[in-house]
């Protein structure tokens, strides 16, 4: 004869371990799929994919300068960096003059890229060949600018928008370079 089945409460600690397993799944499936992934995005496929002219290109900082924040165009004149954001900038400074364009945007993907390099040296550049620039600086979470142009402390972005001072005054002339300021990302939520 048969008997009813007995029901029994470990309905939900299986439950448990089976999501458990499964997200523990996911996340290892996850991680190989991202280290298996080996596109990479080349500033040409960029501009194409954006419909835009790719205006220059820049070596890496040589590695005695890697992960210092020595700006090549300041105090390498000559060298071979130096040289080539010479070139950038005034291949720049021949688009925005065509265009007519007041504003460039400088803006890197990721932080191992060198990209914090990119905007220094091409605002010194620029100021060298007699252009008026100004560096803003928006992400208060890694502000790099008053290590690359040593500056003291001072207002930035973030005191400006709350109203704390006047945009002049929260500008800090670089020593040295004609032409150059800096604005910083400033002290948010103060």
């Amino acid at each position: 004869p048969a008997s009813a089945p007995e029901r029994t409460r470990k309905v939900l600690p299986a439950l448990l371990v089976g999501a458990a397993v499964g997200l523990l799944a996911g996340l290892v499936l996850a991680l190989v799929r991202e280290a298996l992934d080996v596109r990479r995005t080349s500033s040409r496929t960029v501009a194409s994919r954006l419909g835009m002219t790719e205006l220059g290109r820049v070596p890496g900082v040589p590695g005695a300068l890697e992960g210092s924040f020595r700006v090549a165009a300041r105090y390498d004149a000559g060298s071979g960096v130096a040289s080539a954001y010479e070139r950038v900038a005034a291949t720049l400074a021949e688009e925005a003059a065509r265009s007519s364009a007041k504003v460039l945007l400088v803006s890197g993907t990721v932080a191992e890229d060198q990209g914090e390099q990119v905007a220094p040296n091409l605002a010194v550049s620029l100021a060298t060949l007699g252009h008026r620039v100004a560096v803003v600086e928006l992400d208060p979470g890694r502000p790099l600018l008053r290590r690359f142009f040593a500056l003291e402390r001072g207002a930035g972005v973030a005191e400006v928008l709350r109203d704390d001072v006047a945009i002049d005054d929260a500008l800090s002339p670089v020593p040295g370079v004609e032409g150059l300021a800096v604005l910083v990302a400033g002290m948010p939520g103060q």
